[in-house]
């Protein structure tokens, strides 16, 4: 874990990824999403893995109790500026997933938006899944963000990166693996994480007790388009609207699962 500290540390890239194009893209849908299938607040959420608090005070200005939980000092430190100001989240504290600190069956929802596709161990990734299970209420619900296994490719193709031999590589094992390895000291190559296929994150989510498992594809396969271009429809609520509609229509879609950089498994105690 210490390496994917140092990259989130080092790069400081939450405080803008998700401010603009695909980030944007995908940092809206998510909200989306959580609007659409959250319980009502004010239900008690644990977002692990939050973080700034990207989710976790939009969340808190709908009425929800929200403790963030985060492994980067960095990101818990900029969560606290931003409370000492909001003074809306319930907790923040700097803890890991497999270690939530958090009582049995004391919350109505956990978002991992992050933690499963930095362990690249299966073990790891089911023991973090189980701990959200743990702290779960019955009938609380899981939110698992993942990476898809063909994010990669897609990027690598949209950005000319797969010029690079390195990057071919890394690419490479990763489509045949699932595993990506850095070998590089590039941080646009990302860090070293776990590339998930739709139907492998609903299984980690089966494997540790839940049902009602769906897969839903986040940003869908417009992601790649040049970042002007999605600016451009986000920045005209009527443009934004109609393809938000239009990938609540196809979120769901098996054959275009796999084309998203994001997808999100939700499933139930």
């Amino acid at each position: 874990m210490s390496k994917i500290v140092e990259y989130y540390q080092s790069t400081q890239v939450e405080a803008t990824r998700l401010s603009e194009g695909c980030g944007l893209l995908e940092k809206w849908r998510t909200l989306d999403i959580l609007q659409r299938f959250l319980p009502p607040a004010p239900a008690v959420i644990a977002d692990v893995g939050g973080a700034e608090g990207v989710y976790a005070f939009p969340l808190a200005d709908r009425g929800y109790e929200v403790h963030l939980i985060d492994i980067t000092p960095a990101h818990i430190e900029k969560a606290h500026a931003i409370n000492n100001t909001k003074n809306t989240l319930k907790s923040i504290k700097l803890g890991s997933a497999a270690e939530l600190h958090l009582p049995d069956e004391s919350v109505d929802a956990v978002l991992l938006f992050g933690p499963l596709y930095h362990l690249q161990d299966y073990r790891q990734r089911c023991d973090a899944i189980a701990e959200a299970h743990r702290v779960l209420r019955k009938g609380g619900m899981l939110f698992a963000a993942g990476i898809s296994r063909f994010a990669g490719l897609l990027d690598g193709v949209a950005r000319k990166m797969l010029k690079d031999e390195n990057f071919y590589n890394i690419i490479s094992k990763t489509i045949e693996t699932g595993t990506h390895t850095n070998i590089t000291n590039n941080p646009a190559y990302f860090t070293d994480a776990h590339l998930h296929r739709p139907d492998e994150l609903a299984f980690e989510l089966a494997v540790s007790g839940f049902h009602e498992l769906r897969v839903l594809g986040i940003e869908g396969a417009i992601w790649t388009l040049p970042e002007q271009t999605l600016n451009d429809f986000l920045s005209h609520e009527d443009a934004k609207e109609k393809l938000f509609t239009l990938l609540r229509k196809t979120e769901a879609e098996p054959s275009m699962l796999g084309a998203s950089a994001h997808i999100m498994a939700m499933g139930t105690k």
